[in-house]
């Protein structure tokens, strides 16, 4: 389905915890940005979830790589266990007050979005897929063209590791996007859209109410 589709099924639906995912510059969070504007819906941020339950109380200071770790990896089952303890305290304290609820976040492990979301009643899935790579592609370089040295703009360390250091100090000073940084981001758009491919894989024997957006 479209994103416009999506919307229209959701807001048709309401179903009571919407769980929406997928890769970076697909429009997701904007996604969840609509839904408390229009269908009242409250967003629990896990990046923020992250951060305030693992990255600050245990002093952790490589931020990236906690990120890596309870997105994808298992190795710090301490990590999880905090992760998914506050995220649920989180949710329950807005079903309490009759809100239903949109959690945007970026899990890559199924068996941690199992954890996180098998007690939750009425949940549906939608994942942001990046069908189509000119549209990606410019989603990206928007992005990308409000970055700076100290802000990166969401973007993740992937795509960071394929921009030039000299090349980006360089943009950063005359906002000029050249041949080289829009292959750069060509190749991470490609890159991305195989991994969403191989991530939906993972999922979808997992979770039945699943549903693709493409975009």
């Amino acid at each position: 389905m479209t994103t416009d589709e999506a919307f229209t099924h959701i807001k048709n639906t309401l179903p009571a915890t919407l769980y929406v995912s997928g890769k970076t510059s697909t429009g997701k969070s904007t996604f969840a940005a609509k839904l408390k504007e229009r269908c009242g819906y409250e967003i629990v941020e896990l990046d923020k979830i992250v951060t305030g339950a693992v990255i600050k109380p245990l002093r952790l200071p490589d931020e990236k790589q906690v990120f890596v770790e309870i997105y994808r990896l298992r190795n710090h089952p301490d990590w999880i266990e905090r992760f998914i303890t506050a995220a649920k305290q989180e949710i329950a304290k807005h079903q309490k007050s009759g809100k239903k609820i949109v959690i945007d976040g970026a899990v890559g492990n199924p068996i941690t979005l199992n954890e996180l979301l098998r007690s939750l009643p009425d949940t549906k899935i939608l994942y942001f897929h990046p069908k189509n790579l000119p549209t990606y592609e410019q989603y990206l370089t928007s992005r990308f063209m409000l970055a700076n040295p100290d802000f990166h703009a969401g973007l993740p360390g992937a795509f960071w590791q394929l921009i030039d250091d000299a090349a980006f100090r360089q943009f950063c000073k005359d906002h000029k996007l050249t041949t080289d940084l829009q292959r750069a981001i060509a190749e991470y758009a490609a890159l991305s859209q195989s991994a969403s491919i191989e991530r939906l894989k993972e999922f979808q024997p997992y979770f039945n109410n699943l549903e693709v957006v493409e975009v």
